[in-house]
């Protein structure tokens, strides 16, 4: 099997060459497919085509089967191979064969045979970059969002069903202005008489809270102030005195 295969740099703008293990599994598969028509145990393979399976390739890579099986889906969901079942293996195509390996073999074929594969590359290319900015925007969101749930859980003095919160907060999605708004409200009911008498125990469980909408809820100690500034002062022995001599 001498000869070498050529890397096409359009590689370097697909949406999996930063990871080096999809990249080292798709760079095994180009060493490893029949680079003519040929025959294997049995098995007719056309050019760019091998027969293997997931333990070999496992074994050959030093992947767990999960770790195989995701490589092979972002290998096929960028359109890199495509899977055909073979008895207990599996026949691997790699698409862009004549492309990238255009040169290493004894049958001279042209450029111009690898030109539409090529072309394709490009396209892919192109949009992989459009299917890699969408996922790291999701990426960026679900960072922030994973702050966010961060701040409140740290805030809410009752840590009980931290993932069913967490799935009401999710969908709650809150932005910057009112996650302020949750955590100011969370701030004062805490030192509400409800959420600290008899040790905490009538605090709602955060899901709850969040289902509920309570930041919304006017806080206790407002209305404790509000209460005790509309209550009459009592008048002091000073000021009876006052009024008895008639000041």
């Amino acid at each position: 099997m001498a000869g070498f295969v050529k890397l096409n740099r359009d590689l370097l703008d697909w949406a999996w060459a930063d990871d080096i293990v999809t990249f080292g599994v798709y760079a095994k598969f180009l060493l490893l497919a029949a680079w003519k028509d040929t025959e294997y145990h049995g098995v007719k393979l056309e050019r760019g085509e091998l027969l293997t399976n997931q333990s070999e390739i496992a074994q050959q890579s030093g992947l767990s089967r999960q770790q195989v099986r995701t490589v092979l889906d972002r290998l096929k969901a960028t359109n890199k191979i495509t899977i055909k079942r073979e008895g207990k293996n599996s026949i691997v195509k790699v698409i862009d064969y004549a492309c990238e390996t255009d040169g290493n073999h004894i049958d001279n074929r042209t450029s111009t045979t690898c030109q539409p594969d090529c072309n394709q590359t490009s396209l892919l290319s192109k949009e992989d970059k459009e299917v890699k900015e969408p996922k790291n925007a999701r990426a960026r969101e679900g960072e922030r969002l994973e702050k966010s749930f961060d701040q409140f859980w740290a805030a809410y003095p009752k840590k009980t069903a931290k993932q069913q919160a967490l799935k009401v907060f999710q969908k709650l999605n809150p932005d910057e202005a009112l996650l302020n708004t949750i955590l100011n409200s969370l701030e004062q009911q805490k030192h509400s008489v409800q959420w600290t008498k008899d040790g905490g125990q009538y605090i709602p469980y955060p899901a709850t809270w969040l289902n509920g909408r309570r930041w919304e809820d006017e806080s206790e100690v407002q209305n404790e102030k509000i209460s005790a500034n509309s209550r009459p002062k009592t008048k002091s022995e000073s000021d009876w005195l006052r009024g008895f001599n008639g000041q």
